[in-house]
């Protein structure tokens, strides 16, 4: 069975919707700490207007507080966020026949667990996972190469946008803190004393922006060795492309999928239209120069 039909099979389904399942549970818990978040945001707006010496205690139990429930959050977003990793490497495994890898994934999730994530999950965007086009290419290594590089590419894409919006962002509310607090005659030390419940928002997004950009880093350069395999086979289609190679690339992909940074749903459906275009007008002229 081809990897373009083998995809949309009943079993193939059910680990989508169960991925799709764990990861959308993360992102809840990841909304959860934006919402703590939000609110170291909002207390130093708050605090700056009451009695500045009576709110230091407040500052700094309300701090802690924040801190505390911002990491019991991030333990449930990096359990689910290893699930949803796990079960699409289940997928991807057993779509493109390669051997698991044992050593970065102990053992997959058991198959009671996928049928319980894929029963809670409604199939919507889950045909055809990867380019059906790839059948053209007469090579399967080829092919999973194509399917490789299409989910590094579609990854990177979107994550790049992602960090454009978080560092605007990131400015714009520190920047408009410093108005407001100049503007209320706080001194240098008041202003980094109020400021104080955001610094769980400032760590985490400092921590994110960092980790993300090492991710698109990381995926363009083994976009970049997957497309040379490609255009080497292109030239000659005589040249091997080692079990190896592939299996190399998959353990990229996932070691990128269990990173706790996750990008909004609503920036991939913004542009998804967009990025599936892109997506396929790439597949479409890396196939027809190896036909």
């Amino acid at each position: 069975m081809s990897i373009a039909t083998k995809q949309n099979d009943d079993w193939s389904i059910k680990l989508l919707r169960a991925q799709r399942r764990s990861y959308n549970l993360a992102k809840r818990f990841a909304l959860v700490d934006k919402a703590l978040m939000f609110l170291s945001l909002i207390s130093p707006a708050i605090i700056i207007y009451a009695d500045r010496l009576q709110s230091i205690k407040t500052i700094t139990i309300w701090t802690f507080v924040l801190i505390i429930l911002s990491i019991v959050v991030k333990r449930f977003i990096k359990a689910h966020t290893n699930n949803g990793a796990i079960i699409q490497e289940m997928f991807d495994t057993r779509l493109f026949g390669l051997e698991w890898n044992d050593i970065l994934i102990p053992k997959p999730i058991l198959d009671s667990d996928i049928v319980s994530l894929s029963k809670k999950q409604d199939d919507k965007f889950l045909l055809n996972w990867y380019p059906v086009e790839i059948d053209q290419v007469p090579n399967k290594d080829v092919q999973i190469l194509l399917c490789q590089r299409s989910t590094m590419a579609w990854d990177a894409n979107i994550k790049a946008r992602f960090i454009l919006v978080y560092m605007l962002l990131f400015v714009l509310y520190y920047l408009l803190y410093i108005v407001i607090g100049t503007k209320n005659d706080l001194n240098l030390y008041e202003i980094i004393l109020f400021a104080a419940p955001s610094f769980s928002f400032m760590r985490t997004s400092i921590t994110e922006m960092i980790e993300i950009s090492k991710q698109v880093q990381r995926q363009r350069e083994v976009i970049q060795r997957t497309s040379n395999v490609i255009e080497k086979y292109s030239l000659d289609q005589h040249v091997e492309i080692k079990n190896s190679t592939l299996r190399q690339v998959q353990d990229s992909i996932y070691l990128n999928r269990v990173s706790r940074a996750k990008v909004p749903n609503w920036l991939y459906w913004l542009f998804r239209t967009d990025d599936e275009n892109s997506m396929k007008m790439t597949v479409d002229s890396i196939v027809h120069k190896n036909k």
